[in-house]
C-alpha cells in the first residue's frame, strides 16, 4: 500500500518495483494507492503506464479516486484539463471496476 504524495520520486520508485517483480510469481500485482494524498503529473504517467502493462500483464490498481488528482486538474493548462480528465476517469473507473470483481470472486 502506498501513501502519502504520489510525486516525481515516489512515482519513479512504484514503477521500478513494479518492473523488479520476478517472472513467473503470482499472477496478480495489487498496487493500493487509496492512502495515497495528491498525485501530480508525474505520478499519472506511472499510474498509466502500469495500468497499461508497463510493468507486465496481471496488475491490478486497487483505491483509485477522484480527489487525489484535484491539484493536477487545477494546475494543468486549459488546453490538457480534458485529456488529464479521460486519464484519470480512465483509472478511477477501472478501479472501482476491479473492486466490484474482486469482491465477486
Amino acid at each position: 500500500m502506498l501513501d502519502g504524495d504520489l510525486d516525481a520520486r515516489a512515482a519513479e520508485d512504484l514503477l521500478e518495483h513494479c518492473r523488479r517483480r520476478a517472472p513467473g510469481s503470482a499472477p496478480d500485482l495489487v498496487v493500493d494507492v487509496s492512502a495515497v494524498r495528491t498525485c501530480d503529473a508525474d505520478g499519472l504517467g506511472v499510474l498509466l503506464a502500469l495500468y497499461s502493462g508497463d510493468a507486465g500483464p496481471g496488475l491490478v490498481l486497487h483505491g483509485v479516486r477522484w480527489s487525489q488528482f484535484f491539484g493536477l486538474l487545477v494546475e494543468s493548462p486549459l488546453e490538457d484539463v480534458g485529456r488529464v480528465r479521460q486519464q484519470v476517469r480512465q483509472l478511477v473507473w477501472d478501479a472501482r471496476r476491479n473492486r466490484r470483481t474482486r469482491r465477486d470472486l
